[in-house]
Parts: C-alpha cells; sequence; structure tokens
C-alpha cells in the first residue's frame, strides 16, 4: 500500500505546474510590440528583476504609457534604440511583419533573438512563408550574427500571464542552433512558471511553428484549449 501511495504522490507532484521564480541574473531585455505578447512578457519579467525596454513606432502613446506603469523600471523607445543595450530582444509582432521588423533594428550581432511569431490567415485557413524556410529562419537571415531561438508561440497571452491556470505545467518548445542562447532562453521561460523542450536545431523551427497552427486552429475549433504538456522516457 505505501509503495502505491508513493506512486500516486510522485504522479501528481510531476503533475504540478511550476511556480514563478526570480531571476538570479538580470538580463536588458528588448520587446519589440507591445501587443498581447509583449504586454504580458515585458511585465511580468519586469517584476522578476529584469529591465525591460519596450521597442514601438509610438513610444509616447497612451498604450506604452499604460504598460510601463506595469513594468518596474521600465522605458520604452523606437525599435532599433530599444534593442541597442539589450542582450535578449524579443520579436513580438504579427508574424507576416517578422522578417522585416528584425531586419531594421540595426545589427544584433551576439544578442539572443526569441522569435514567438506564428504566421496564419484566418480567412483563407493557415498558411506559411514560400518554399522551404520558416519565420524563425528568415528571421536568422535577416540577422546572421544573432542567437535566433523559436520559443512561445505555442501559447497563449492569456496562459503566458498565468501558467499554473491550466492546471498542469506547461511546456514551451525551443528551436535553435545555440545551445548557450537556448540556455537563456529556457531559463527565462522557466522563470515564468513554464516548461521547456529542446527540439532541435534551427531546421526544426519549422516544425515548432506547425505546433504554433495546431495550437490556434484547435483553439478555434473547440470549445476548450489544448496546452503541451510534454514528457520524455528511455525506451529500453
Amino acid at each position: 500500500m505505501l509503495r502505491i501511495l508513493t506512486a500516486a504522490a510522485m504522479a501528481a507532484f510531476a503533475l504540478m505546474p511550476s511556480a514563478p521564480v526570480r531571476a538570479a541574473e538580470s538580463e536588458t531585455i528588448a520587446i519589440i510590440g507591445t501587443g498581447p505578447v509583449g504586454a504580458v512578457l515585458g511585465p511580468r519579467w519586469a517584476a522578476l528583476g529584469h529591465k525591460i525596454v519596450y521597442g514601438s513606432r509610438t513610444p509616447d502613446a497612451e498604450k506604452v504609457k499604460a504598460l510601463l506603469k506595469d513594468s518596474p523600471k521600465a522605458t520604452a523607445a523606437v525599435p532599433s534604440d530599444a534593442v541597442k543595450k539589450a542582450t535578449v530582444v524579443v520579436i513580438a509582432v504579427p508574424g507576416g511583419a517578422a522578417k522585416d521588423v528584425a531586419a531594421g533594428l540595426g545589427d544584433l550581432k551576439g544578442k539572443v533573438v526569441i522569435d514567438t511569431t506564428n504566421l496564419f490567415n484566418f480567412k483563407n485557413g493557415m498558411w506559411e512563408p514560400e518554399g522551404s524556410d520558416s519565420v524563425v529562419g528568415q528571421i536568422q537571415a535577416a540577422q546572421p550574427g544573432a542567437f535566433v531561438v523559436k520559443a512561445f508561440n505555442t501559447v497563449t497571452a492569456i496562459v503566458m500571464k498565468n501558467p499554473a491556470a491550466t492546471g498542469f505545467p506547461v511546456t514551451v518548445p525551443l528551436a535553435g542552433d545555440d545551445a548557450a542562447a537556448k540556455a537563456k532562453v529556457s531559463a527565462l521561460a522557466k522563470q515564468l512558471g513554464f516548461e521547456t523542450s529542446d527540439i532541435g536545431k534551427l531546421e526544426m523551427g519549422r516544425t515548432v511553428e506547425h505546433l504554433g497552427r495546431l495550437y490556434i486552429y484547435y483553439g478555434r475549433t473547440h470549445p476548450e484549449r489544448l496546452e503541451f504538456n510534454f514528457r520524455t522516457w528511455k525506451q529500453p
């Protein structure tokens, strides 16, 4: 009986959502875009001790001013200025604009760039870039000196705000070529209460974007939400 109870307790513990963790090391994070994603990630990371700089075409807009009030010690600037001192740059704009926005930020050599975007068209169904390239691949091509990582495209802003609301751990898949960059993005995600899964190199970003399309499609066609809760095991 003791063995059964112990196993059940371990299983229940494994399904508990992760709690937010204050950053051990502060990053300067430029968040390009002040829509739903940027408006959640910025305040949450700011509350955990990171320095946030919002990149907006209209940094003096009332919407941005309201966002600054929710983000301790945050500032705002036009995108090309917001990234200058950043160690991490978050692309949080519509997927169709991501490549051009990234290209317009100046040289991001040596910086970690997080691509949170999905590319889709609700009127005509899901679509993707022509050819074999992914959005994250296009961003990497536009910023060859940056360490680009695909992440956060498989969770809504609602889940970003409170992953524990789902009742179980939520996994954020990652894809990128640089192991250190993925480790940094993983740490940032875990600070928010997420789990992460390293899917592979940047070429797997296309697969992570397909997961994003599945996530969005399911949410639009079902009464309940789908969240990813990855588990690995070693096959005998």
